[in-house]
């Protein structure tokens, strides 16, 4: 019997401490993005029109500078090492959203343990043996997979070489082992077709709105079985994150976005207890031709192979 998705990623026992909040203490807890409706009409117009001349005249212009490639690689670089911080922290909690009954939740604990423990299941659930994570960061999503799962194979891309660095570093402390660290373009993947049983990113695609359905498109290359998307939703959200969206110049993620020949969609929809402001929707796809994955690494010129 196929893994009920919605209910796994559904469930509260799964969190130590949580509880219900209105809107009033969900202010109190995070800083949520308000913006008026003239302010939001505008940044509509301006998507709609660089979205047109996109198309017609074949550019690649951004909805906002801070989504321009060389920008993104330099913010990450400068803020190597956060994320590992922030991760190891003992007294956390974030104000959460839930999609399917549109209230908020105070959980104590970190915002990535929920999808962390989730594709950790779903690799338990479908005897997944290798595992590939695009936009790694600082491998913080990917440590928690590692930890309660034997891989046979493990490979993580990030376009910060810097960041990869801290993330290593953190494997190592922990006695964890990496297979294939590389960073590099997510573009171009350097792995054959079929390599791994499991590829997925963790709010990788919304900082590169023009590349990710390239992205898109090799992750599905590179799996042989499954696709795991856990990226900011502008369907299934609530207001603040749509604002998110819009004044970051994130992308707007439809359906046929993740509609290929190769693979089919199994499951899309919010994904619950993600952060209020920046609400994440999970789109998992399936390889219409299973086959076990056999990592090969293609070397490329415009990588660099820190393991």
């Amino acid at each position: 019997m196929p893994m009920n998705i919605k209910n796994a990623i559904n469930q509260k026992k799964f969190f130590k401490n949580i509880h219900e909040v209105d809107l009033n203490e969900a202010l109190k807890a995070d800083d949520l993005y308000y913006i008026s409706k003239y302010r939001k009409a505008k940044l509509l117009i301006k998507r709609s029109i660089i979205s047109l001349i996109n198309f017609i005249f074949n550019k690649k212009i951004n909805y906002s500078k801070s989504r321009d490639l060389e920008n993104v690689k330099k913010k990450y670089d400068e803020i190597s090492g956060t994320y590992i911080k922030e991760f190891e922290k003992e007294d956390t909690s974030y104000l959460a959203f839930n999609h399917f009954d549109k209230k908020n939740y105070i959980i104590k604990g970190n915002q990535i343990d929920h999808p962390s423990n989730f594709i950790s299941n779903f690799c338990k659930e479908y005897s997944l043996n290798s595992i590939f994570e695009v936009g790694a960061g600082e491998l913080t999503t990917l440590f928690p997979i590692v930890k309660d799962h034997n891989f046979k194979f493990v490979s993580a891309l990030d376009l910060s070489a810097e960041r990869l660095k801290k993330g290593l570093d953190f494997f190592n402390r922990n006695n964890l082992k990496i297979d294939s660290l590389i960073s590099g373009n997510a573009t171009k993947l350097p792995y054959a077709d079929n390599s791994f049983d499991l590829v997925f990113s963790h709010y990788c695609l919304e900082q590169v709105p023009l590349l990710s359905k390239k992205i898109i498109d090799e992750m599905i290359r590179v799996s042989s079985k499954y696709i795991i998307f856990i990226e900011p939703s502008y369907e299934f959200s609530n207001e603040f994150t749509r604002n998110k969206i819009l004044v970051k110049g994130y992308p707007i993620f439809r359906k046929k976005m993740f509609e290929n020949s190769f693979s089919k969609i199994i499951y899309r929809d919010g994904m619950p207890f993600s952060r209020c402001v920046n609400y994440a929707e999970l789109v998992i796809l399936e390889k219409n031709n299973k086959t076990s994955g056999n990592p090969m690494v293609i070397k490329s010129k415009d990588c660099i192979y820190l393991v």
